[in-house]
């Protein structure tokens, strides 16, 4: 775990905001319209629904960033503050996709060998900082003993991403694999085929696939493309009005992801540790911890350094006794 992570994540923690009564059970980030989460509240669990257009129009009047923007300072603060006052939780990430899909791969660049892509474009880098920043929160539910689940449209590249391919080998260190499954959304009352991937550090993810499409499935759907000529006569395809629609889960998804959440969460465990860990000795741990390359990659990457000054300058930062000595005055400190 990197020095950086582990900073933000404590400064999050001491933020002096009222904790709920109840800890959360179900987190849906990239939300949408957030059926997860209601179906989740639907059956008694309490959840919580994240998402950029969730106050983005009163934002826009005070010109300000939406709330909820992973992207910016507070947003990812609200992620990981959420994640914080979970218990056992099931996070639920659905990354914006447009920079990861083939419709796109024409100006991202992106490709199996270089999944970064063209980080010229500034949509391209900002997709990989957030994919970066997500892996975090899905690194942080998966160690207070959650579990994550990510899905996207088969042929997506995120999965690429040298940071989530990090997570995957930092759990498989500490004995929790990750898991794919492949199904139709076309199964699930979805008007187009769809075809989808999910990945989860829980098995239970399998009972998602609910077997091949009948032949009127295969005939009574939308299409998400539009097939065309450019003018040198190529073939082309782009997104039609149907693929924005797509991106809005049914009820009849959302429900059957709830109905494995208890299983996925009742298996999950938090990853052990080899000794018993204090107040005192987490200080100490802490203080001894050096800041090296990982850290400078967490900041390149994922613009920490920003978000660290932000959650060091609130006024309800309360920093416990003994604490304020160990933390550094700068970000980065004079040795990193």
């Amino acid at each position: 775990m990197s020095e950086v992570v582990v900073l933000l994540v404590l400064l999050t923690w001491w933020q002096d905001f009222q904790k709920p009564a109840q800890p959360y059970d179900v987190l849906e980030f990239y939300a949408g319209v957030g059926r997860i989460a209601r179906v989740s509240k639907f059956i008694g669990l309490k959840s919580a629904a994240v998402d950029i257009e969730y106050g983005k129009a009163s934002a826009s009047k005070r010109g300000s960033r939406p709330p909820m923007d992973i992207n910016s300072d507070a947003g990812l603060l609200l992620c990981i503050r959420l994640l914080l006052c979970s218990e056992n939780p099931a996070a639920f990430f659905a990354i914006v996709c447009s920079s990861w899909v083939p419709v796109n791969r024409g100006s991202t660049m992106r490709d199996i060998l270089t999944p970064l892509g063209n980080e010229d474009y500034p949509a391209v880098r900002r997709s990989n900082k957030m994919t970066s920043r997500t892996v975090i929160l899905m690194l942080i539910a998966v160690v207070s003993g959650g579990v994550f689940f990510m899905e996207q449209p088969m042929n997506s590249l995120v999965a690429m991403h040298p940071r989530y391919i990090w997570l995957v080998e930092l759990l498989l260190q500490l004995d929790i694999p990750t898991y794919k499954v492949a199904f139709w959304m076309r199964k699930y009352a979805s008007l187009s085929w769809k075809r989808t991937w999910v990945w989860s550090s829980s098995r239970v993810i399998q009972a998602l696939d609910l077997g091949p499409m009948t032949p009127e499935e295969r005939s009574n759907s939308e299409t998400l493309t539009t097939r065309y000529r450019d003018g040198s006569g190529a073939k082309r395809f782009k997104g039609n009005k149907s693929l924005k629609k797509s991106q809005h889960y049914t009820y009849k998804f959302a429900a059957k992801v709830v109905s494995v959440i208890p299983e996925a969460r009742s298996a999950a465990r938090a990853p052990e540790l080899s000794t018993q860990v204090s107040s005192e000795s987490l200080l100490t741990l802490f203080e001894n911890m050096p800041w090296c390359d990982e850290s400078k990659r967490w900041d390149e990457e994922a613009d920490l350094r920003d978000v660290i000054r932000y959650a060091r300058g609130s006024r309800r930062l309360s920093i416990p006794e003994g604490w304020r000595a160990v933390l550094p005055t700068t970000i980065p400190p004079q040795e990193f």
